[in-house]
């Protein structure tokens, strides 16, 4: 009798382990297909955070005048993106075609996402062409971009979509973004004290 008890009980065992088996292996993934590659990170567009001055601001172009000091902070999540820039100046009519625009510069990659250091119009900006000569509510535009950007044909900024890998091997667009950001501008002729 013991005997039976010992085989019954090893047979009820062996009933629940097989039982236990065969129900987990319902929990399992049946099938034997990789999981789907993750697309690579999209781009973020820069931004800018900071300006100085704030709107508008009066350039004096008398005897003893110092250009004003004009500064934009950038920022951009995407530290590996090099961050290009352009000024423009325009006249107050409301064109939108610049009468000038300044060589580009550029922001190299960062370990932060706010860039250093802040963006400052070139000098030639304040000493040659459009600044250099009286007149009010005129514009500063400076324009940011994590891509290359040119002008279409009315004078509208466009971004070029930079070429990616995607996770099929194929490339991809990934689309760039531009910020700009405008000052008002008035022109006089008045002397400053002398330094």
């Amino acid at each position: 009798m013991q005997k039976r008890l010992k085989t019954g009980r090893m047979f009820v065992a062996g009933r629940l382990l097989w039982l236990s088996l065969a129900l987990s292996s319902c929990l399992l993934p049946q099938n034997d297909e990789p999981l789907p590659v993750i697309p690579p990170a999209r781009n973020r567009p820069p931004r800018i955070f900071f300006t100085a001055p704030e709107r508008s601001f009066k350039f004096s172009i008398g005897m003893n005048c110092k250009p004003p000091t004009v500064q934009a902070g950038v920022e951009d999540a995407d530290l590996q993106d090099l961050i290009r820039i352009k000024w423009f100046t325009y006249e107050g009519n409301g064109t939108d075609m610049p009468t000038q625009s300044f060589d580009r510069a550029t922001l190299p990659e960062s370990a932060e996402a706010r860039r250093s250091p802040p963006l400052e119009p070139p000098p030639t900006v304040f000493n040659q062409g459009l600044l250099t000569r009286t007149g009010v509510a005129r514009q500063l535009e400076v324009v940011v971009s994590d891509g290359e950007f040119s002008a279409d044909g009315q004078g509208n900024l466009i971004s070029l979509p930079r070429r990616v890998d995607g996770p099929d091997g194929g490339l991809i667009d990934n689309i760039t973004y531009i910020d700009r950001y405008v000052w008002v501008v008035d022109t006089v002729n008045e002397p400053c004290p002398p330094p």
